[in-house]
């Protein structure tokens, strides 16, 4: 029993302590007003971003191809990693070890790696998602022939 009042008596000072100083890194209602634009990311129209699966790139999705930049080197005056993809980039997945993208728009299918377009395939039916599996061996695609 006094174990337990002994947790309770630590999880009751921890949420009460030390998480409300973590929370102030939380973007919520009563400060969002507070934001500061840093940067902008992406040329042409934005369509989606998303961070690499280990956090050192965030890969940008836009109407004329797919822009990757390191998010160690934000502040750099070179231009980040383009793909011209020929599509616009309205979905994009990226592998999980970050080495290959996939981009989709309408029908079509794009993959990319090395910096290079290592496939490209028109599915004749609208894609509604894309996702790349854990090994990086297999594109799957979601689609409507509606």
């Amino acid at each position: 029993m006094h174990k337990t009042v002994s947790k309770i008596v630590v999880l009751t000072m921890l949420l009460t302590f030390v998480l409300p100083a973590f929370a102030q890194d939380v973007i919520t209602v009563g400060n969002a007003n507070e934001l500061e634009e840093l940067m902008r990311l992406g040329r042409g129209k934005v369509l989606n971003a998303q961070f690499s699966p280990d956090g050192e790139q965030i890969i940008v999705g836009s109407s004329i191809g797919v822009w990757v930049y390191d998010t160690l080197a934000l502040d750099t005056e070179l231009e980040p990693t383009f793909y011209e993809t020929a599509i616009s980039a309205d979905i994009v997945a990226v592998s999980p070890d970050g080495s290959a993208i996939a981009v989709m728009q309408d029908d079509m299918v794009q993959a990319w790696a090395g910096g290079e377009m290592v496939v490209e395939v028109d599915t004749n039916s609208f894609l509604q998602a894309i996702a790349i599996s854990h090994d990086s061996s297999v594109i799957a695609s979601a689609h409507s022939d509606d």
